[in-house]
Order: structure tokens, then sequence, then C-alpha cells
């Protein structure tokens, strides 16, 4: 039985391996997937004592294509025919469409038993039927988009405007009255987090017109401007407004702001409304400073749209 195991997974690696690229890739796509700051691995198949891993935190949806870090343990090591090292993992972008059932791997990195690891491998990025392995890979990915997510009285949709959810905080037990917080990874677009929580506060009216919700919002645009001075950041409160349209949906109140540091500089928003007795803040931080990019108003009014059915 193990052995029989042990020659499925060398099956699947054998079939990724020969869409690889002579070339090494510094393309974008496993880097900044492979070096976040944390990953939350789920295993979505096992072949004997070698496991499949879908990380939850590197899902990104655009429509209904997924693309994902997918790691490939090896037990026992198998070996990079190129240098003989043994190699204890395989780290794969894998992309998904969901709706016609194939995949395609956009980069593979080994990693060996001495804990080095090789150069990013391009592929030659064709679409291939997803089965056996990557069959409940694309499973697993199917079911997290039909997914929702249910923060105390609130209901969020695991992906918007090409963010798609990661990590689900439960802060109550720690911090009574701080609720939920929950990620959302946007790749190149940039990182949002989403916050619902009362601060022990009830009846906190809907919308963003009570002096409730305004002052939860002052504190909110002073936290920011503080957190920027003791963290050795600068950061310059560009402007306060309102969103929101019936087209829309449910109207935020925003702060916008410049963070900038060693790195550069670039542009991070403060949205903040009452909803189902709660107060429902969106943070995001984009990778630029383009003041025409639209990426995080699409982020908050999908929220809204969201947050405005019945």
């Amino acid at each position: 039985m193990r052995g029989t195991a042990i020659v499925r997974l060398l099956s699947v690696m054998t079939a990724m391996l020969a869409c690889i690229s002579v070339q090494v890739s510094a393309q974008d796509g496993l880097q900044p997937m492979q070096h976040k700051s944390t990953h939350d691995w789920a295993v979505v198949n096992e072949f004997g004592d070698s496991k499949c891993f879908v990380d939850r935190n590197s899902i990104e949806q655009r429509g209904e294509i997924t693309r994902a870090l997918v790691m490939y343990s090896a037990v026992p090591p198998g070996t990079d025919k190129r240098n003989n090292k043994k190699v204890a993992a395989m780290l794969n972008v894998e992309e998904y469409d969901l709706r016609a059932g194939v995949f395609r791997i956009q980069q593979i990195v080994f990693q060996y038993i001495d804990g080095t690891e090789s150069e990013p491998l391009s592929t030659d990025l064709k679409w291939r039927p997803a089965t056996g392995g990557n069959q409940r890979t694309l499973r697993f990915l199917q079911d997290a988009k039909s997914e929702s997510i249910s923060v105390g009285s609130v209901a969020l949709d695991t992906a918007y405007a090409g963010f798609s959810h990661g990590k689900v905080t439960d802060n109550e037990k720690a911090h009574p009255g701080y609720g939920y917080t929950v990620a959302y990874h946007g790749g190149d677009r940039g990182e949002a987090t989403i916050y619902v929580y009362s601060k022990g506060q009830r009846d906190i009216p809907d919308g963003p017109s009570s002096e409730t919700v305004m002052a939860e919002f002052n504190q909110a645009t002073r936290e920011i401007l503080s957190f920027g001075q003791s963290a050795g950041r600068t950061i310059e409160l560009v402007s306060r407004y309102g969103t929101g349209s019936p087209e829309r949906g449910k109207e935020f109140l925003c702060a916008e702001f410049i963070l900038s540091d060693d790195s550069g500089s670039r542009r991070t928003f403060v949205y903040l409304t009452g909803a189902a007795g709660n107060f429902v803040k969106i943070r995001v931080t984009l990778r630029t400073n383009d003041a025409t990019d639209p990426t995080a108003r699409n982020f908050a009014d999908a929220v809204a749209n969201r947050l405005s059915r019945k």
C-alpha cells in the first residue's frame, strides 16, 4: 500500500516536472506567495506519508480563475536530477479554471532537505485536465469560492474585487468587544482587512451618519496617524469623504492616507460604517501611491454591495 502511494505521488510530480521550462524564472508569481509572513496550510490530499497542502492565505480569485500556493511534501525525499540534491517538498503556484476543470502550473520551487531552495522554475503554462490529486485541489478551491463567512451578525463574501479571503481571527476571547478580523489578499494589488466589532456598544445604527459611527471613524483616523509615528513611518492624511450610492451599496466614511517608509510610499485607506449592530471597518493598503488606482474603492464598494443585500 505504501509503495503504491509513493508511486502515485511520483507520477504526480513527474507530470508536473514535464511542463518545466529549461529557464530559471524570476518573474512575479511564486516569490510573493512563498514569502508571505504567515501561511495557513490545509491538507487536501495524502499519498502514504506524503501530503499535498494548499495555503489558504495565498488563494487569489478572479472570476472562475483561482491561483494558490500548493506544497507537495515528499516522504521519503525525492531527488533533483539536475544536482542530485534530496528534495523535501515542492512548492508550486498553480492556477485553476474552476468551471472548465483544468489547471496549469506557473512556477515550481524545490525545497531541499538541507534547508536551501532551488531558483523558481518557469513552466510552459499549458492548461491540463485536473485529474487525480489535482482534482482534489480543484474541489478544495471550488469549495473555498462557494463559502460565505459569518462573523457575528455580519455575512461576508470569500472574495471581493480580486481579493480572496485568508485567515479569520476571533478576537472576542482575548479582547471582548473587538469581534472578528478577516484578512483578504490581493496579490499585486495590495492587502485588505475587514473588522467587525462593537466595542461593547449596543444598538450601533446602520450607515455612516450617526454620532456613534462618526466618533469611531474619528478614532480610527487618529489611530492610523499615531501608529505611523510610533512605527517610524510617515503618514499623511490626504482626505476624508463619504462613499456609496444606490447602485454601489451601503455608504462608508473613508479616510485616505499616504504611507511612506524606506521602501517608498503607498496609499492606505480606512472605511467605516455601521451594519447589523456592529462597526464594519475596512483597511486597504495598496502596493503603489497612484492616486488614480481604483482598487481600494472597488473593494469597499464590493463589500458595501454585500452588506446591502437583504
